[in-house]
């Protein structure tokens, strides 16, 4: 210690009160390290300076203002009070005190030399904070509004954010590389724990998983199975595809899943297989795709790595089952609540047509006219009969019998008017009971746990990632007097 400092301190009698002036910025630096160095927390501080203004900071209240460490994004201590500010008119006249705050309430944390935690890590952090678990892909405007939303007091840039999301989306590559060296082993854990499932792997990408249960589980449901795919999220180009019925209640079971090439998917299906546009008129699920329910419940799996994604949906339809079958046994009644509803909606219509219905055979097989209150008179006719397991059955063009295999309000008219007493298990397909219900679930069965070790080939060849070299797509430009077409915009959307 220099001589010069001993007798600047003896010259500060003046404690640093609001109104305190000092000659020169030295001075003013010095008392309020002084007052800075009687805290017990060890605290530093902190400077900004500049023409005319100077003001001093605790060291962990900057940082967690501007750097936002691990206590302030807990929120778990206030920030430290202590603040110093000095100001001056000009050059020529004396600092004068015009802020204090002298009390020392912050934490000591472990924190690095700069800034206790780097801006990335930082991010990366928050990020893992709020991201939702079933999403590993966040936008930037959605990172930032999450982070803004669970910490008023901090909103990142977007530029941070999206330096974070990009980082996080390169980590995720190795991820879906690893995986895709995995998935022969995963396959044959599949085949070890379920041998007389269906499940094929091909060289070009494809993999498909039927499940040993999954064909006679689509025997117990809606004679109904749609199939449909989704693209999926990730840094791989591939498609999810999903093989769908219904059950007695009008919940959706996944009884097949895999995934393909995006690119030649649909090559080898033939043509005549096709759904086209000439296709006879069609009402109710047979329209309303079912599969793209199931896309939507399975939105937060699309950008998994594959193996997670199989793993994923296994345990979704585990859990969407066992759902399902504890509502089936604490069901009672000889109908399922789906069923329920539909055909007493069909009874009441039934009831107005009575009236306007005209017998014209009896015998097992009953024809007849049945007419309509409405305004506008319609007739339709219609035949109904009793198979031998004694399921009745009803032909007529309303289509209601062939789309939900229960039978129609003309028919059930025509069961009245002739006075002929059935159950109403009879009037309905076997899976709209609650026996039929029941027994979906008790055979429906998913694959057993699997290991988690997985071995993983190093000299796989893995399929092309999306961005990887090739740079951005040069955009389609229009002839020169012509009009940029809906599919080059179309295209460079996709794209």
């Amino acid at each position: 210690m220099t001589d010069a400092e001993p007798a600047l301190r003896a010259t500060l009698v003046i404690p640093i009160e609001v109104g305190t002036l000092f000659q020169s910025k030295e001075r003013a630096v010095l008392a309020t390290n002084l007052l800075s160095a009687q805290s017990p927390t060890g605290a530093g501080t902190r400077w900004r300076s500049g023409p005319t203004q100077l003001a001093a900071t605790c060291t962990e209240r900057f940082r967690r203002t501007k750097g936002l460490d691990k206590a302030a994004v807990n929120a778990l201590t206030d920030l430290c009070p202590f603040e110093v500010r000095f100001y001056r008119k000009n050059a020529e006249v004396p600092y004068r005190c015009t802020y204090l705050v002298r009390r020392h309430t912050c934490t000591t944390t472990e924190q690095t030399a700069r800034h206790g935690l780097s801006r990335a890590k930082m991010m990366r952090e928050l990020a893992t904070a709020v991201a939702d678990p079933a999403q590993s892909s966040v936008r930037p405007k959605e990172l930032t509004q999450a982070i803004e939303s669970h910490f008023g007091h901090f909103k990142p840039r977007y530029h941070a954010s999206w330096k974070c999301t990009t980082a996080m989306s390169e980590g995720r590559k190795e991820d879906h590389n690893t995986q895709r060296q995995q998935l022969p082993a995963y396959l044959e854990s599949l085949r070890q724990a379920d041998p007389a499932a269906k499940i094929e792997h091909n060289g070009n990408g494809n993999v498909f998983i039927s499940p040993s249960t999954s064909p006679r589980v689509a025997a117990l449901c809606k004679p109904i199975v749609a199939i449909d795919a989704c693209h999926s999220k990730g840094p791989h180009e591939f498609v999810l595809q999903l093989a769908v019925c219904q059950d007695g209640n009008a919940h959706l079971c996944i009884i097949a899943w895999g995934v393909t090439r995006a690119e030649n998917y649909l090559d080898p299906l033939p043509r005549d297989r096709w759904a086209r546009a000439w296709a006879p008129a069609r009402f109710g699920m047979t329209t309303s795709n079912a599969v793209e329910q199931c896309n939507a419940w399975l939105d937060g799996l699309r950008d998994k790595p594959i193996v997670t994604l199989f793993h994923s949906l296994r345990d979704k339809v585990i859990e969407h089952a066992v759902k399902n079958k504890r509502s089936a046994d604490q069901h009672q009644g000889p109908l399922t609540p789906r069923a329920y509803e539909l055909f007493s909606d069909q009874l009441t219509l039934a009831r107005e047509r009575v009236r306007y219905t005209l017998l014209l055979m009896r015998g097992p097989h009953m024809h007849g006219k049945v007419g309509s209150p409405g305004r506008t008179w319609s007739e339709r006719i219609v035949t109904v009969w009793q198979e031998p397991g004694g399921q009745v059955m009803c032909q007529c063009n309303c289509g209601f019998q062939a789309e939900y295999l229960i039978v129609c309000r003309h028919g059930l008219a025509l069961l009245m008017k002739a006075s002929v007493t059935v159950d109403a298990e009879q009037c309905v397909a076997p899976f709209w009971t609650t026996k039929g219900w029941r027994a979906v679930y008790e055979v429906f069965t998913p694959l057993h746990a699997l290991s988690g070790e997985l071995e993983a080939d190093p000299k796989q060849r893995l399929p092309r990632l999306r961005g990887s070299g090739a740079g951005a797509r040069k955009k389609k430009r229009a002839k020169q007097g012509q009009r940029m077409t809906a599919s080059s915009q179309t295209f460079r959307a996709q794209n």
